[in-house]
């Protein structure tokens, strides 16, 4: 029996209804068909990046032991310095064996005086989270004072990191030797000796090689003043052992790049991260606003480093969000990382170095960043950093991405607004710029060029945009004409291709079995939600019922017999059940409206990929839509 409920009001944040102008990628489908036959496809997977390779939330930590900056002397609105009560805090915090929030209540601390003007606040341990009470006006900052002494080590204002642990070093004790070849996306590898490795352990892999340099390159030469041709590709990755059987380990996370039986050095390392560290509702700011110098590139210390923000060294499943970074050098540096999150932040102020990076790391994920400030290097990756993502991000008019040499691979830029390609760094002996793997998907091209060519490989001349054959999904590039050589896919270009993220399908995908998208979604109730098989989420449209719909892919042709529907309440909206068949939409059943629990048996079972609910206007029209779960049955 169908039960009719009134829909809450909701306050719903504006999501553009883009999704019926998308054309599905053919990448997408050979990557989508790949996880189910075991078939090698051109795309990587990227999906295992983020806060526990984004399979939880990040966690709420309001049942955490919280400390106040406030008792141990930090004075916010007092004018005067707060170093030592802040520091205080830390030490108290690093003391207790139990997680610990260290608060911040609302109101502006400055820091960085005199002799702790050169002086991290440093954080050694792991369950320590930073809050406060949000980095808007009114909330919390955290202003540096004093321009850093550039005699002294280079300093960043906050460094989380395990004791002694230096960025870029690694503890190269050998545990274990792999034998045999590792392909690309690999979870299972042989070693000599299993003996010094335990499930749940954390570890890096390190291989180096000529070889290892894999046949995409498809003729591109190698420049003899590149350190990559003369001793190899370097590759360290951070994973987690999640099995072991005899002499074959299994990792958590796979293996980004392919890596040739019997060349170079392969071993795996010890890997001992800092874990559940968090920076939540705070506002970093510092004195480089007022510096009477503007940032030119590398005229000197001060406007390349003197202040820089925050690094986090040798952490994993981290997260930093609802921030602020305003007016830094150098501001956000995340350096052998294993799935953080970055999300909700945004890079103001006056323009100084580098925005961000994660460097020599592993699944990052920086999500919904505003970069407004005109940053010589803004969003990208450095070094061997792998298998980390920008998804959903807005730069300047103009602004350049940055990867910055020593090979970063198999990394993603995903629906990301703004950018060009000049500025990308590293010195000539660190080309190229970026390494194999590398994919633009969605990537809007804002610049005010009418016309702009990029030479993606040139070994003649420093070009500051050479990459190993990247692709390109979905580029667009309103109002200017832009052209590529030795790019190694072009698809769809000037047209939005579905999936709109390939970071959030792949997801999908890989933890649900099937990819969910609609035409609009409410903050916080995203089409995953209706995939998920959890009855306490729900998918929630934006606005009324009217063409509003919600698209099941089942990643592979499958016999369909019956759809099944869930709902957290019913609303007088009809809707009909369509197919993609024969490459359009055809309707399969009907329903009156949308009821807490249906299944809707099909006259004759059909074989199609996927699946949508098209919804019809209600009879209140100011009523979104609600779905707890969309499921087809065989």
């Amino acid at each position: 029996m169908l039960r009719t409920l009134s829909l809450l009001t909701l306050q719903l944040t504006l999501f553009p209804l883009l999704a019926s102008a998308q054309t599905e990628a053919p990448s997408w489908v050979e990557y989508a068909r790949s996880q189910h036959t075991g078939e090698p496809a051109l795309l990587p997977n990227y999906s295992y990046a983020g806060y526990q390779f984004s399979e939880q939330p990040i966690p709420d930590t309001r049942g955490w032991l919280t400390l106040q900056v406030t008792d141990y002397g930090a004075i916010p609105d007092d004018n005067l310095f707060d170093d030592d009560g802040i520091r205080a805090a830390i030490d108290a915090a690093m003391a207790i064996d139990q997680p610990v929030v260290i608060h911040f209540p609302r109101g502006k601390y400055v820091v960085g005086v005199g002799e702790e003007r050169n002086r991290s606040f440093e954080i050694n341990r792991g369950h320590i989270v930073l809050r406060g009470e949000g980095a808007d006006e009114g909330g919390t900052e955290i202003y540096t004072h004093e321009y850093p002494d550039p005699k002294l080590p280079e300093s960043p204002r906050f460094h989380f990191r395990p004791v002694g642990a230096k960025p870029r070093h690694f503890d190269q004790t050998v545990l274990a030797k792999p034998t045999g070849e590792i392909p690309r996306g690999s979870f299972t590898l042989t070693v000599d000796s299993a003996k010094k490795l335990s499930v749940g352990q954390y570890v890096t892999l390190f291989h180096q090689s000529k070889e290892a340099i894999d046949a995409r390159l498809d003729g591109l030469e190698w420049h003899p003043a590149w350190s990559t041709g003369k001793s190899g590709i370097r590759i360290r990755e951070e994973h987690l052992i999640s099995a072991i059987d005899g002499k074959r380990v299994t990792f958590k996370n796979p293996v980004q790049l392919g890596i040739p039986a019997g060349a170079g050095t392969t071993e795996i390392w010890p890997y001992a991260p800092l874990q559940e560290i968090g920076v939540e509702g705070i506002r970093f700011s510092s004195g480089w606003a007022s510096y009477p110098q503007d940032f030119k590139h590398h005229l000197n210390h001060a406007v390349d480093y003197a202040y820089r923000g925050m690094h986090l060294t040798d952490v994993a499943n981290s997260w930093i969000r609802d921030c602020e970074f305003d007016s830094w050098n150098v501001a956000l540096v995340i350096d052998n990382a294993l799935a953080v999150t970055v999300e909700n932040v945004r890079f103001s102020g006056k323009p100084g170095h580098t925005t961000t990076y994660p460097r020599d790391s592993y699944g990052v994920l920086y999500k919904d960043i505003v970069n407004e400030t005109p940053t010589w290097h803004a969003l990208g990756f450095r070094w061997t950093n792998t298998a980390s993502v920008y998804q959903n991000c807005v730069m300047l008019e103009d602004q350049s991405i940055d990867c910055h040499g020593f090979h970063p691979y198999a990394n993603l830029f995903d629906n990301i607004n703004g950018g060009r390609f000049t500025h990308n760094g590293g010195a000539w002996n660190a080309y190229p710029n970026g390494g194999q793997d590398f994919t633009f998907w969605n990537f809007v091209h804002n610049a005010s060029a009418p016309q702009t060519s990029y030479d993606l490989w040139s070994i003649a001349q420093r070009k500051l945009h050479n990459y190993i054959r990247p692709y390109f999904v979905g580029f667009r590039s309103p109002g200017e004409t832009v052209t590529f050589e030795d790019e190694g896919l072009m698809e769809l270009k000037d047209q939005e291709a579905y999936p709109r993220s390939l970071f959030d399908a792949q997801l999908q995908l890989r933890l649900y079995g099937a990819y969910m998208s609609a035409t609009s979604s409410a903050a916080g109730h995203p089409a995953a939600h209706a995939n998920d098989r959890d009855p306490s989420t729900h998918w929630i449209s934006q606005g009324d019922t009217a063409n509003q719909w919600l698209q099941l892919d089942l990643g592979i042709e499958k016999q369909v017999s019956a759809v099944q529907i869930q709902a957290p309440w019913s609303a007088a909206a009809a809707f009909t059940v369509e197919a993609w068949i024969a490459d359009a939409w055809q309707p399969i059943a009907t329903a009156p409206e949308t009821s807490l629990q249906l299944t809707l048996p099909l006259e004759s079972p059909i074989r199609a990929r996927k699946l949508r609910l098209v919804f019809k206007p209600g009879q209140d029209r100011d009523h979104p839509i609600a779905i707890t779960q969309f499921q087809a049955n065989n």
